[in-house]
């Protein structure tokens, strides 16, 4: 990866976001799985993508695959179902 590993805060696009969730997940990468274990919070931006057909899952499997202990806030200026999709993301990843 192309990113400084040991910044505070590291801004990325959720694709990578994602990719680096699944090498931390499969044990591909240590050091993912080091850096995971640090990180208090994520922010996914523009969370209304999670509808769109040709991107959403990107957000869906952010969401499934980020460890418990990492408190997410999710942006949309657009979103109409908020208090559903809180809900959705308490059950499937605990209180965020």
């Amino acid at each position: 990866a192309s990113y400084n590993r040991n910044a505070p805060v590291t801004v990325m696009t959720t694709e990578v976001f994602r990719n680096m969730l699944y090498r931390a997940n499969s044990n591909e990468d240590r050091e993912e799985n080091e850096i995971l274990r640090e990180v208090f919070a994520v922010v996914l931006d523009e969370f209304h993508y999670l509808n769109d057909k040709n991107r959403g899952t990107v957000w869906e499997e952010s969401v499934i695959n980020c460890p418990g202990h990492i408190h997410l806030v999710a942006l949309s200026a657009t979103m109409v179902n908020a208090q559903d999709l809180a809900e959705w993301m308490n059950e499937i990843h605990g209180e965020t």
